[in-house]
């Protein structure tokens, strides 16, 4: 557009959340479930696991861990860019077996700690210190365990172990660094550490039937110098499985659990009182209800791991929580989305302008998505159902939950009844806004601080398929950033790619849909985008131009620099000759600067300097004006300024100089050439003195005439004359 145009951050005009960043990675993020994110800072970091070594990797040298190739049947990926897009590090990281299921989080020391399945006995390892196990011990039945590895903020990797028994890690850590690794543990038991105040229990349980172990929930925490501090099961005779976890800025462990019925019916609760939710039930009797085998459990530990509170959360039918997923606002009340069959599940209007939906409406997966949220002492103040179509057990589809730091909360999952979905829709001017057009798309939804829906849409294709693999928020100058992982699928040459936005040069981008798997792994950016400050280009102006209004692509900022108001109104005389720098600042901690040079010209002076009369025979002039540099026209003139009396003829002609350009000028001047007159006299005598007068004849009147016997009027008078010879001359 632009003159010049510089644009820098400033400080808040808030623009809502655009797409900001895309770009495809191969073929991670294959399936919704596989992946991780998490950013802080300027990191931003995904990970996920597959089965083949197109991985765009990249190496940044030094000491920073790199596995250029996958060591086995399936190794992390794992992808570090700044918060930009641009690229950092990419590597594999695993041994010869099979590493899954990976997921991630970024210490308040920046380190980058990646948690996952790990099936390898010559996974790479590194002791740091603490706690660590070189070795892979494969439990009684079936296979993996979990890997704990840890990197500092340029990948260079300070801790490295097993945990031996404990299968598909969650990670998350506390303002304290202390990292709390929660899993699964079933049939052997894992290495434990009683911590003296906390909820601890040293085996797995046994089901209800007393001769095999049921699946338990795993708790370990590790300090920010990598030793075990606290490590317990947490379970009874139910399938207790852990869905996601979530420490809030109280530094309490908030975990969301699945209570799967089908082999026993007890589990672990607490009831806090004070009118916290409690039901300390577990579906329809042991055995595997068909209607209520599984219910929602949630779990809250203060800071020295005592249990405070611990519940099932279910109606009479079963909850889907496999993508279930747990956060905090900044009061520390506990948020959680999940899925359910059940019709009476306990809704609670909160009131206020907040979102509400307290009917059940069947659908053809026979599940509703659900949001609840409790106070931090366990009281219920808000639940409702969100949408008409829930993914239903074994669909590997992620879901999110998280909130800024003004207490917006975000919810992003996968829509999977087709179109045009069932999740509200509430689109918002200057937003990303879309509707869904194929079977599965990512839906993305914003809830006020007293969670009103403020705004949703759809994210997909036209005919493919985009699924969620995991989120993760930050806040930045403008408001809120969605780092997204998804699955991407194109099926047809009508498959429309997703929106390309690079923010800058050097951000990471390929457009390029893979060929491998199932889909190409997608990476989006969705943010509060600073204001636009662009000045519309103006100028040059003349030094005698009028006043003119400056304008910029968003309205309500103030200008400054010389010539011009706060209100944006130039004027090129109180400016004076010569470029001026023009700023339009919008303010506010998400405002914008934008420059523009302007150019103010002087006014050329075209004036003639007067010329002529010329005699037609006289010889070519030069004529001038008062500013060279112009251009002459005219009839007997040159381009350049040469006037010939005898080429222009006899008569009065218009001379006219032209000084081009926006502060051009022009002159005019009427030049007159005089014709060359005619003297001759006609012969006459000679004459007898005693003749008369005579009248002397000329050919051109006017003249003066001169000599012996003539007078002014042209008479000749021989007898005056006399005798002799006389010259009579005739002077115009």
């Amino acid at each position: 557009v632009l003159f010049n145009s510089k644009q820098t951050l400033d400080n808040s005009f808030v623009i809502d959340p655009e797409i900001s960043w895309t770009t495809f990675y191969d073929d991670c993020f294959w399936n919704g479930s596989n992946g991780g994110v998490d950013v802080k800072g300027n990191q931003f970091v995904a990970v996920a696991y597959g089965f083949n070594s197109n991985l765009p990797t990249l190496d940044p040298g030094g000491s920073t861990y790199f596995q250029n190739s996958s060591a086995g049947s399936g190794d992390y990926k794992i992808l570090k860019f700044d918060t930009n897009g641009v690229r950092i590090w990419v590597t594999y990281y695993g041994g010869t077996g099979y590493e899954n299921t990976p997921d991630v989080v970024i210490d308040y020391n920046d380190n980058i700690i990646v948690v996952g399945q790990c099936e390898s006995t010559d996974l790479p390892v590194q002791n740091a210190g603490g706690y660590y196990d070189a070795t892979y011990n494969g439990p009684s039945i079936g296979s993996g365990g979990s890997a704990i590895l840890r990197f500092n903020s340029s990948g260079v990797r300070n801790w490295g172990t097993h945990y031996d028994y404990v299968q598909w890690p969650e990670v998350d850590v506390d303002q304290n660094n202390n990292i709390y690794v929660v899993g699964r543990s079933e049939y052997d038991n894992p290495s434990v550490q009683s911590l003296s105040g906390a909820y601890n229990q040293s085996t797995v349980s046994f089901d209800g039937g007393g001769s095999n172990k049921s699946a338990d929930i795993f708790i370990a925490k590790f300090n920010s110098s990598t030793s075990r501090t606290w490590a317990t099961n947490l379970g009874s005779t139910s399938d207790e499985i852990v869905a996601d976890i979530h420490i809030g800025s109280d530094n309490y462990l908030n975990i969301l659990g699945i209570g799967d019925n089908y082999s026993g019916t007890g589990i672990i609760t607490v009831n806090p009182g004070g009118g916290a939710y409690y039901d300390n039930t577990l579906g329809i009797g042991s055995g595997g209800s068909s209607t209520d085998r599984d219910d929602a459990l949630l779990y809250r530990f203060n800071t020295s791991g005592a249990l405070i509170w611990g519940t099932a959360f279910s109606g009479t039918l079963a909850e889907n929580m496999q993508n279930g997923r747990i956060t905090c606002d900044n009061s520390n009340n506990v948020i959680i989305y999940g899925e359910t069959r059940s019709t009476d599940l306990p809704v609670l209007d909160a009131g206020g302008g907040a979102y509400y939906d307290g009917t059940f409406t069947t659908s053809s997966s026979g599940f509703n998505p659900f949001l609840a949220r409790f106070s931090s002492g366990g009281v219920l103040n808000w639940c409702t159902y969100f949408g008409e179509y829930g993914l239903g057990f074994g669909m590997n589809m992620s879901s999110y939950v998280g909130v800024t730091s003004n207490d917006k909360l975000i919810v992003i999952a996968t829509e999977g009844s087709g179109a045009p979905g069932t999740f509200p829709l509430v689109p918002r001017t200057g937003d990303y806004n879309a509707t869904l057009s194929v079977y599965m798309g990512v839906y993305v939804a914003e809830f006020s601080s007293t969670l009103s829906l403020d705004w949703s849409t759809y994210y997909t294709g036209t005919t493919g398929r985009n699924m969620l693999g995991d989120a993760a928020i930050t806040d930045d100058a403008c408001g809120y950033a969605i780092y997204m992982i998804s699955n991407w699928q194109e099926f047809n040459i009508a498959a429309t790619d997703p929106p390309w936005v690079q923010p800058t040069p050097s951000s990471y981008q390929n457009t390029v849909h893979s060929t491998v798997g199932d889909g190409s792994g997608l990476i989006t950016r969705l943010s509060s985008l600073p204001p636009d400050a662009t000045i519309t280009s103006a100028g040059p102006f003349c030094i005698s131009d009028c006043s003119t209004s400056l304008t910029a692509a968003t309205s309500g900022g103030t200008w400054s620099g010389t010539g011009v108001s706060s209100g944006g109104v130039f004027d090129p005389s109180a400016a004076g000759v010569g470029t001026h720098t023009i700023y339009y600042t919008i303010s506010g901690s998400c405002g914008a600067i934008d420059s523009l040079d302007i150019d103010v010209v002087a006014q050329a002076n075209a004036t003639i300097t007067p010329a002529g009369p010329f005699c037609e025979t006289d010889a070519s002039v030069s004529l001038s004006a008062a500013t060279g540099g112009g251009t002459w026209s005219g009839t007997g003139v040159s381009v350049g300024g040469s006037f010939d009396p005898n080429t222009a003829g006899p008569g009065t002609h218009e001379i006219i100089y032209t000084i081009s350009g926006s502060c051009g000028s022009a002159d005019t001047i009427d030049v007159v050439v005089e014709a060359m007159p005619d003297a001759t006299i006609t012969p006459v005598g000679p004459f007898c003195s005693n003749d008369p007068a005579v009248t002397l004849v000329v050919a051109d009147t006017g003249g003066v005439w001169s000599g012996n016997g003539v007078n002014s009027s042209g008479v000749f008078d021989p007898s005056i004359a006399g005798a002799g010879t006389q010259e009579i001359i005739y002077t115009i």
